[in-house]
């Protein structure tokens, strides 16, 4: 009963994404969502997957709330007033440091280059205070590809087979879109 829009994919997802019926999210979820990296590791694709993932939370959960979802690219360094202030949920992206997010009902997501780095991040964010749900690192994302990652947030959010199987196909083309048609794009195009 697989899709034809995956046949592309490793049997493993397909398999992980056909488990029937919605489960409990893993992530801890929170009104307010920042992803945070350092230029350069891959914080756009974590940025999108954590925004499309929280808006089919929503649906799922909280449908009020999913019509008002905002995202934002946040360069300055009040984020915490501003997300205090703050009506409705949020998913932030920004490359500042992570000290003037601490906010009570916000929850982290990040990323690092190696899975070394992310176990440091983990054991420093969460002793400073932060709420963490999941840090992306560059060493996984090549090892497991995009799809890799769809399953995490597919049970990190708790999201129906259906819901994992609209998000593999919407980030199916991830890699061709940020080669071609970004700041990575290839001198060739």
């Amino acid at each position: 009963d697989n899709d034809d829009r995956f046949s592309d994919y490793s049997a493993d997802v397909i398999v992980d994404l056909n488990v029937d019926a919605q489960r409990s999210p893993t992530f801890p979820i929170k009104t307010h969502i920042v992803t945070q990296g350092h230029p350069r590791t891959a914080t756009t694709l974590l940025f999108n997957m954590v925004a499309t993932s929280y808006f089919l939370y929503l649906l799922n959960h909280d449908s009020e709330n999913a019509s008002q979802l905002r995202t934002i690219q946040f360069k300055r360094d009040d984020a915490g007033k501003f997300l205090k202030r703050a009506e409705g949920p949020y998913v932030m992206k920004t490359h500042n440091d992570l000290s003037g997010f601490l906010v009570n009902d916000t929850v982290l997501f990040t990323a690092a280059i190696d899975k070394n780095e992310a176990q440091e991040a983990m054991e420093r964010l969460t002793r400073d205070g932060h709420t963490v749900a999941f840090i992306q690192d560059m060493e996984s994302l090549k090892e497991d590809g995009v799809m890799g990652l769809v399953e995490k947030y597919v049970g990190g959010f708790g999201l129906s087979s259906e819901q994992g199987k609209d998000l593999a196909d919407y980030f199916s083309k991830w890699e061709i879109l940020r080669q071609c048609c970004g700041q990575q794009m290839s001198a060739r195009w």
